[in-house]
């Protein structure tokens, strides 16, 4: 894992500061942080929706170009552990309502490399892409936009997200 920031006058909180967090040169997660709010790539923000750094991120180049700032894991972490905190109620409330074992409905919102995420309507989940696939025709193109049925398998802690199994596309958008 490699942790970088940088200054980001073009960031819907400019001027802040972005930072990355980068695995196998594709951005794991990322947080806007302008000294008052946060814009993190964990939580959908009414006025600007979910987003993550969604191409190849070549690392070393970025910091050989002076594009980046080196930063270690625990400067990362501040400021996303900081973020997690202003929604920490939220996120056992979801945990309350979305227990292990119940059957959710949501859509996908967006496609991570972490998996699909899925708007449950007061929380995001995350399924697995192939698992996602094999639940359709061969033939179908996944998007966004699309219903899907899963079972809570679990919480993701460090994304605040909801973990999603067995999950079923419906060829069906509901958005």
């Amino acid at each position: 894992m490699n942790y970088c920031k940088y200054d980001d006058e073009y960031s819907p909180l400019a001027p802040g500061t972005e930072y990355l967090e980068i695995n196998e040169n594709w951005a794991n997660r990322q947080i806007t942080f302008n000294g008052e709010e946060y814009l993190a790539s964990n939580y959908v923000y009414p006025r600007w929706g979910i987003m993550l750094a969604d191409g190849e991120l070549d690392y070393d180049e970025l910091v050989r170009e002076g594009e980046v700032t080196p930063i270690t894991k625990d400067e990362f972490e501040a400021v996303w552990q900081a973020h997690l905190a202003l929604h920490q109620a939220e996120w056992e409330a979801a945990k309350r309502s979305y227990q292990i074992g119940t059957s959710v409905d949501g859509w996908i919102k967006i496609f991570y490399r972490q998996g699909e995420i899925v708007f449950l309507g007061n929380a995001l989940g995350v399924a697995d892409y192939r698992a996602c696939k094999a639940s359709t025709s061969p033939e179908f193109i996944m998007g966004t936009g699309y219903k899907i049925s899963a079972v809570v398998s679990g919480y993701d802690d460090e994304n605040q997200w909801i973990i999603l199994d067995s999950p079923h596309v419906i060829p069906v958008r509901v958005v």
